[in-house]
């Protein structure tokens, strides 16, 4: 329950603090206007009792009280000198009392603060980074993605394109492709073909993009045929990403299968080195 309203709780514990503090103020000045006046609130000599009269007694002494405010001889004079340093040295040590607890108070309300200053700034830093997350998150369902499509024509003929199936459009920078009879042995090269296939394509939503325009011839000697390439295009909010071919198409029966082992890393070192922190991979 405390996690709930913990923000409540300190707000109401900051009120009081100042409250608190403003009341002891407000006593520690009132005390320090009655300490610039003559204080005779504490003097021994009037409260003195004298023994009772006993029953020789002719008259009952009665408690000496000089006249401070003008003193008759020397001795009266001392006397109200020393009540006025009790009565001063009272003051001071109730105005020292004050003073600790308006500092105490003081020490309170700052830590309070300090306490609300770091929640406010905790509360914008969640809420850039609520911000950022929704952003991307639009970004991310916006953006246009690529997928290959192979469609075989015949048997040493097939179509290979890039479908966007984003919501917004995109932009190849680089494409190459590779129809073989081999599997790619090691990191698929960067120069594939003689093709120059075009650059800063743009390729809307839903719509595709075909490698050489067309038709393209894959070999006819062995009954397997790899297929293999990519392209490294840009989304309408900045960001690099590549499309990856990489399947090996059954001539007789026409069964696509992925080649899962196929190794890119040359290609995104490309992108890295060309575009930095543009780059998305996944």
């Amino acid at each position: 329950m405390f996690k709930r309203y913990w923000r409540i709780v300190l707000l109401v514990a900051g009120i009081a603090v100042i409250g608190g503090g403003s009341y002891t103020g407000y006593n520690l000045l009132r005390a320090i206007e009655e300490a610039n006046t003559t204080q005779q609130s504490y003097q021994p000599a009037r409260e003195a009792r004298l023994p009772k009269a006993t029953n020789n007694s002719e008259t009952s002494p009665q408690r000496y009280e000089p006249k401070c405010s003008a003193p008759e001889n020397r001795e009266d004079a001392d006397l109200c000198a020393q009540w006025a340093m009790v009565g001063a040295t009272d003051q001071s040590n109730s105005l020292a009392a004050s003073q600790l607890w308006l500092t105490f108070f003081e020490i309170v309300a700052l830590i309070i603060t300090i306490s609300f200053t770091a929640w406010a700034a905790f509360a914008a830093s969640a809420a850039s980074k609520a911000a950022e997350a929704s952003v991307s998150l639009f970004q991310t369902a916006e953006s246009g993605f690529l997928v290959p499509k192979i469609v075989q024509n015949s048997q040493d003929v097939v179509t290979v394109s890039l479908r966007n199936m984003g919501r917004t459009g995109v932009v190849i920078l680089i494409a190459d492709l590779c129809a073989s009879d081999a599997p790619p042995q090691g990191p698929i090269n960067l120069v594939l073909s003689d093709t120059d296939y075009a650059t800063n394509a743009l390729i809307g939503a839903d719509s595709s993009y075909v490698f050489g325009g067309g038709a393209q011839q894959i070999g006819h000697d062995s009954l397997i045929a790899f297929i293999y390439g990519a392209a490294i295009y840009r989304t309408a909010f900045g960001r690099v990403r590549l499309a990856r071919i990489a399947v090996s198409l059954n001539r007789a029966s026409g069964e696509i299968a992925v080649l899962e082992r196929a190794d890119f890393s040359l290609w995104e070192a490309q992108m890295r080195k060309s575009f930095g922190k543009q780059v998305e991979l996944d």
